[in-house]
């Protein structure tokens, strides 16, 4: 059976299912746009307000993902340059290391330190100089830092740079050790110093009696005070945050690191050009694009989101990439594949913005659309499986709908969205979007809204 609805249609409209999940929560109907049709026949199955703008969350990163996807390939990769002013003569560089940031958004800890590891092979021990970081493939100065819902030290408030490490995050690992409360910083940073004021807790472990508290100090944001309470017979904990100013964080983990290599640098920190005659001593290939895909889709990473709209603008036009050019690119795009999204307002194309707004009845149609692109496994592979993995993962699980919807999700304050494909019980594929904006929604009610539609269009399609 297929259900067509008016986008314009009232309460009745919406299945009872969802209806009643509405109800239960005190979510008003016109809180939700719905649009699902048959992925193969383009066949409209149910459309409940879709083509009503709302806040997507970061269910707009399925937009500048596909855009990626087509306009740069799956095999797409970022290079990073390290590059001297002099040749180093006995392990000593006398003058500065240059590091040429090419926007790869994910440059880990660990590439980091492998990268450090190889520049120690070829003969450089001791930097007397300046780390110099040279930007240019972005147009840093287009990039909102302004932290969205006033949470500073949240890692998803990170805003991407050419040259950027482990996310700019840093976590923080607390870990009982006999009778005491350990805490490290994973990557270390040589510029931040924590304050450890955990007291241990004897006894079981329960999770309500442990509270851990991480704070920025005042006067001095390169400390950071650990507070609260915390059970010896507890595993380790981790927190994320993000809490240094971008190069206290670049230099710390650089000074750190080569120091655990026997490394050292005289010098600090700076941004500057590439000066004429500088040599290229190692060059760094990024992870494909479409492995990168997985890391923005499945577990909703910002900084990378946003790091691929800037790509965007430096391929398409040339850097340096901007906010701005990165959502011409995506017009345009949008324009040359025939698909019509009037109400879209893409943002930094990571949905962590206010000011974010799609359609329903628009992005169905843009996943139509890759659903018969020849890269279409490499954009279904970076989306969430229900029930198994990514920000999904621990969603109905113990359904027979596990495993047969792969979603992005997004969550703000006030939205609550999921949009992707799913295979139904009769074996129809299916794409479906479901935006919610209200004041009432949150993680819990939302997520019980989506389920419903799930669970309805898995036994009626």
């Amino acid at each position: 059976m297929a259900l067509a609805v008016d986008a314009a249609a009232g309460d009745d409209a919406l299945p009872a299912p969802v209806k009643s999940a509405l109800d239960r929560y005190g979510l008003p109907a016109d809180s939700i746009s719905i649009h699902v049709a048959d992925a193969s026949r383009g066949e409209t199955l149910l459309s409940y307000r879709a083509d009503e703008p709302r806040n997507p969350a970061s269910v707009m990163k399925l937009v500048t993902t596909y855009a990626a996807l087509d306009l740069l390939g799956p095999g797409f990769t970022w290079r990073t340059g390290y590059h001297v002013d002099r040749s180093p003569r006995d392990g000593v560089l006398d003058g500065n290391l240059y590091i040429v940031g090419g926007g790869d958004p994910m440059i880990l800890a660990e590439d980091f330190l492998r990268d450090l590891f190889l520049l120690r092979q070829r003969g450089v021990r001791h930097i007397k100089g300046n780390l110099v970081v040279v930007d240019g493939y972005f147009d840093e100065s287009s990039i909102d830092t302004a932290p969205i819902d006033e949470q500073p030290e949240r890692a998803y408030n990170a805003w991407p740079g050419s040259l950027v490490v482990n996310f700019r995050a840093t976590r923080f690992v607390v870990a009982p050790a006999g009778q005491r409360i350990d805490a490290f910083a994973d990557p270390p940073a040589s510029t931040l110093r924590i304050d450890n004021r955990i007291k241990p807790i004897e006894g079981t472990c329960r999770e309500r009696d442990n509270h851990v508290a991480v704070k920025v100090t005042a006067r001095d944001p390169t400390t950071v005070t650990l507070s609260g309470r915390y059970g010896t017979a507890c595993d380790s904990l981790g927190i994320t945050r993000s809490v240094l100013d971008a190069d206290d964080y670049l230099f710390g983990v650089f000074d750190a690191l080569w120091s655990t290599l026997g490394g050292r640098i005289d010098g600090r920190l700076v941004r500057d050009s590439l000066p004429e005659g500088a040599t290229r001593i190692l060059e760094r290939e990024s992870r494909p694009l479409a492995e990168v895909l997985r890391g923005v889709n499945k577990y909703s990473n910002n900084l990378m989101a946003r790091s691929l709209l800037l790509t965007l603008g430096a391929e398409v036009y040339g850097p340096p990439g901007s906010v701005e050019s990165g959502r011409v690119a995506v017009r345009s795009w949008l324009n040359a594949r025939g698909l019509s999204m009037p109400a879209l307002a893409i943002d930094n194309g990571a949905g962590l913005s206010r000011r974010a707004r799609i359609t329903a009845r628009g992005l169905a149609g843009l996943l139509a659309d890759a659903f018969g692109h020849p890269f279409r496994d490499e954009l279904l592979s970076s989306l969430s499986l229900v029930g198994i993995d990514g920000s999904t993962r621990r969603r109905l699980q113990d359904r027979e709908q596990a495993g047969r919807y792969r979603l992005k999700t997004g969550l703000l304050r006030g939205v609550r969205a999921a949009a992707g494909y799913g295979l139904t019980r009769r074996g129809t594929p299916i794409v479906i979007v479901v935006l919610q904006n209200s004041g009432r929604i949150g993680y819990g009610n939302g997520n019980a809204v989506q389920d419903a539609v799930l669970a309805y269009l898995h036994e009626n399609f």
